[in-house]
């Protein structure tokens, strides 16, 4: 079994193939929390998908195995990049290629070592006191962005693309379909209410924001200085 620290939970995984290498930066020798199991069955069903090797199979479902019980722990997995600037994180998402990443990049060639990229693919945000934190998962895109880290959420932007840099604040009634896509729902009823619940409380404390931009410095000092509170203070 490997036990790893993610969203500040110790995470047991009884694993049947070496997918070690796959966690690196997130290995503990501290007590889980809870410990989940991939059947062979869930894996042979996962490679029927989308081919992989075996060990790759069960990393893929083993979050979506941690994902079931994160509302016990008032977190969710959420599908976006995040990235931090100072103490503070901003989450884009959108569908997949949609340029997720490379707005996170764009902030990096703006900001510097004042910027870090949290998590390229899958962070997990979790309610801790009356903030919400985005949490480093080693499940990170094919560029693997990002390390073990938590950070409060200073923003959410919904990103397209577009012929112009535009962004305005969204309630969340205007953005909650878009969301509910971006999400793991459980399927454990008990579970499933919570996490919607939880999902609630997020949107409606998080700042909500609608990017349309271009592939651009400018696209990104714009995201930059609209969601950030500190904006007016020298980076």
């Amino acid at each position: 079994m490997i036990t790893i620290t993610v969203a500040g939970l110790n995470i047991g995984i009884e694993n049947q193939y070496d997918i070690l290498p796959y966690l690196q930066d997130f290995v503990t020798d501290a007590a889980p929390d809870f410990t989940v199991h991939v059947t062979p069955e869930e894996i042979e069903k996962e490679g029927s998908i989308a081919p992989n090797t075996p060990a790759y199979l069960e990393f893929v479902c083993t979050n979506r195995k941690i994902a079931e019980r994160l509302p016990e722990y008032h977190a969710f997995l959420f599908h976006g990049a995040a990235i931090c600037k100072n103490d503070l994180c901003f989450v884009f998402t959108a569908p997949s290629g949609t340029g997720k990443t490379t707005h996170c990049k764009l902030w990096r060639s703006l900001y510097g070592e004042t910027c870090e990229i949290l998590n390229g693919d899958k962070p997990i945000i979790r309610r801790l006191g009356d903030n919400f934190y985005a949490c480093g998962t080693p499940w990170r895109g094919k560029e693997r962005f990002g390390g073990n880290q938590i950070k409060r959420i200073a923003g959410i932007c919904l990103l397209n693309r577009g012929p112009e840099n535009r962004i305005r604040p969204i309630e969340p009634g205007e953005a909650l379909q878009f969301l509910m896509k971006q999400v793991y729902l459980p399927k454990e009823p008990a579970h499933l209410a919570a996490q919607l619940a939880l999902m609630d409380a997020c949107f409606r404390t998080v700042p909500l924001y609608s990017l349309e931009c271009t592939v651009s410095l400018e696209a990104a000092r714009l995201a930059h200085d609209t969601m950030n509170p500190h904006a007016s203070s020298p980076v």
